[in-house]
């Protein structure tokens, strides 16, 4: 899951905008990249294979070069490695993104499907262009911009932003014939990934604080709860918030990038593409509500906290206020989509509407609240499993059952990127089982706060 932090770098050039023409078509090789190769070599390679893939403009950029070749790092780990790649000083070529994908990212994510999505994203300009595949990763168009933090999507003209980003994501990708019949994301990553992690736990030779008997009881509360939700709903299938739509199913801050528009300017019905959704990889069919609910549950964190990133502020979810405000701009872009509201300006809600159309998404604003109550169990569990998956076990970690490496998904923030050199790998720590634990304990209190077992938590404070 990439991450960009606030490294000024050039301005992208009328040149670079290419990326954003439809009809470009990426190429593929199979060459092999690895970081932790020697400096000399990590650099020839990489730009062998972006000669390889012939991407546009750097055929000018001879291989020779490669001792000067301008490597960042952005964010990586054992998920994903990610780099900002430049011309050397002298040469004209565009910007690029290098992502190397990590060892065991193809436990849950599926990379055929994930490179398929990014083209069929890119054909409605949503999201950074794919510019070449290789055999352990791909290179992407760079998009010069910051990340939401945690501060900033408190913001209400943020928030409504990333409502209306959404919700064109959700109305303009329109799901395959497969994938309308396939389970929600929201189910299909629970059930596939708890054997995945009952498999991690039992290969350990360091016991953790969860254990495999602690994964046998959520099973069988989630699956009382996958029950619960079947039979709640089952009377609201006419519902859309409990539609399947084309799902980010990441929707946390560090994944939704602000472009820099000193060379660019939106149409007011436009502002909110000033942010552009990125990271992919989990996307899929998914019930409506849960991009929504992912996304309120992620106001509770706080990854650039120095010793406390892997807590979930409760106090910090966003109030009924701050929730129908984006379920109001949420459902104005998806009246748009359908040509039923002009939005004059998409920093602000639309007011005096006519009274049929006020009544409708009062009606669609109370189904996404329940909706969104509805399927936030659902959001905990998956990210709690996902970071039990992450604590892979080597000889030299996990002396204090922490994983000494730098995840996507908890590290919202990106490292400073100051030098040339290409950075090692695995230079921070984050403490997944009690990120784990912590969605674990959501899990339990968002199901109490609909009448289902805590198991001895305390119900979730909606306001």
């Amino acid at each position: 899951m990439l991450h960009l932090d606030s490294v000024k770098m050039p301005v992208l050039s009328e040149e670079e905008d290419y990326c954003f023409d439809h009809t470009y078509v990426s190429d593929k090789c199979k060459s092999l990249l690895h970081s932790d190769d020697p400096d000399p070599v990590f650099r020839h390679k990489v730009l062998l294979a972006i000669h390889k893939l012939a991407i546009p403009t750097w055929s000018r950029v001879p291989v020779a070069s490669h001792p000067t070749l301008i490597i960042k790092r952005i964010s990586g780990a054992l998920t994903n490695a990610v780099y900002y790649i430049a011309p050397p000083e002298g040469f004209k070529a565009i910007k690029l993104l290098l992502r190397i994908y990590g060892p065991n990212a193809e436990l849950f994510i599926n990379r055929l499907t994930e490179l398929e999505n990014l083209k069929r994203l890119a054909r409605h300009s949503i999201g950074p262009r794919l510019l070449g595949e290789f055999g352990n990763g791909r290179f992407e168009q760079y998009m010069e911009s910051t990340t939401l933090t945690a501060e900033t999507i408190r913001d209400p003209i943020c928030s409504i932003y990333v409502a209306r980003r959404i919700s064109e994501l959700h109305y303009v990708i329109q799901l395959t014939p497969t994938e309308q019949y396939e389970m929600p994301n929201a189910w299909k990553f629970s059930f596939s990934w708890l054997p995945l992690a009952r498999k991690n736990l039992q290969n350990r030779r360091h016991p953790l604080s969860i254990t495999v008997n602690f994964l046998d009881a959520i099973e069988r509360d989630f699956h009382n709860y996958f029950q619960w939700f079947t039979n709640w709903s089952n009377d609201k299938k006419h519902w859309a918030s409990l539609q399947n739509v084309f799902s980010h199913n990441d929707t946390q801050y560090g994944n939704i990038l602000q472009m820099k528009t000193k060379r660019r300017s939106f149409k007011p019905e436009n502002k909110h593409h000033i942010l552009v959704p990125v990271d992919f990889e989990y996307a899929g069919p998914n019930v409506r509500a849960y991009d929504i609910a992912n996304y309120f549950a992620e106001w509770m964190a706080n990854y650039h906290h120095p010793t406390q990133s892997h807590l979930m502020d409760r106090s910090r979810y966003p109030n009924f206020e701050a929730r129908k405000r984006f379920y109001r701009a949420y459902i104005e872009q998806g009246a748009v989509f359908h040509k039923k509201l002009v939005v004059e300006d998409a920093s602000e809600l639309t007011s005096n509407l006519p009274e049929p159309l006020e009544s409708e998404i009062n009606t669609l604003v109370h189904q996404l609240e329940e909706a969104v109550r509805a399927v936030s169990p659902a959001v905990n569990a998956v990210w709690a499993l996902w970071g039990v998956m992450q604590c892979e076990e080597t000889d030299d970690e996990w002396e204090d059952l922490s994983v000494s490496s730098e995840q996507d998904k908890p590290d919202g923030s990106s490292p400073k990127a100051d030098s040339i050199n290409v950075p090692p790998i695995g230079s921070t720590s984050f403490d997944y089982i009690n990120y784990s634990m912590e969605k674990f304990n959501l899990f339990y209190e968002t199901s109490a706060a609909l009448g289902l077992n805590a198991n001895n938590r305390s119900t979730f404070p909606y306001d």
